[in-house]
């Protein structure tokens, strides 16, 4: 069994989802059952947007009762047409207002405060047309936002390799036959047994960094040359 609650999808974007093994206990709010072509909506304080299309779901899921669980009519209403109506601003922030104002111990909304939302509907080939364009500039923005995720991560590998394992310098005291600290021995063996797939830096850039490393009380073993600042 597989159970999302309300804290793992935001903005559409399922994080991670519980899997529950045979035998396990089910967590106490895990009754819902879903569908592909469901929204997932949670009742609680709306602009924190924990809500999503269930597009392809995963198989015997349950989602917490945290949700409210909505499945259009296809005969009236496309489901993607009726997702972005649902998220866009106006109606989170008018969500919002409701919850604020309920007597609940937090901000919260109930299934009848989605349900009396007034939605104004265009023909199914126009709300399809919609949602389309929407849909395209939402998958636009995870193509993004993923790239910058890849970006940033070949940052920090990079950051590591320069500045913290110092692999531009071990390489050039390799090739410059220089005596390598015992500190740091394992690593350069271990740039040593790339062979030719250590990719050379282009000449420019290896230049910039030196051959040699000179030992320090702060940080031990430092490229030669090279200052601690704070």
């Amino acid at each position: 069994m597989n159970y999302l609650d309300t804290g793992n999808i935001t903005d559409g974007c399922i994080a991670s989802i519980q899997r529950i093994d045979s035998g396990e206990k089910l967590p106490v709010r895990a009754r819902r059952k879903i569908q592909k072509g469901d929204i997932v909506y949670s009742t609680v304080r709306p602009v924190q947007r924990h809500y999503g299309l269930i597009s392809s779901p995963v198989n015997n899921m349950l989602v917490s009762t945290g949700f409210v669980v909505i499945r259009g009519n296809s005969k009236k209403c496309n489901t993607k047409f009726l997702y972005y109506f649902l998220t866009q601003k106006s109606v989170v922030e008018k969500l919002q207002t409701i919850a604020e104002n309920s007597t609940s111990a937090y901000p919260s909304i109930r299934p009848s405060d989605i349900e009396s939302l007034d939605i104004t509907l265009p023909s199914l080939p126009e709300q399809r047309a919609i949602a389309h364009i929407l849909g395209s500039l939402d998958d636009k923005i995870e193509l993004n936002r993923r790239m910058n995720e890849t970006l940033e991560a070949m940052a920090h590998t990079l950051f590591k390799s320069w500045f913290i394992d110092f692999d531009p310098v071990i390489d050039n005291a390799l090739a410059a036959g220089n005596t390598i600290p015992e500190e740091l021995q394992l690593r350069a063996a271990m740039r040593e047994s790339l062979g030719d797939s250590r990719k050379p830096l282009p000449e420019d850039v290896r230049v910039l960094f030196p051959d040699e490393f000179t030992f320090t009380d702060g940080m031990g073993w430092i490229p030669k040359g090279w200052d601690i600042k704070s």
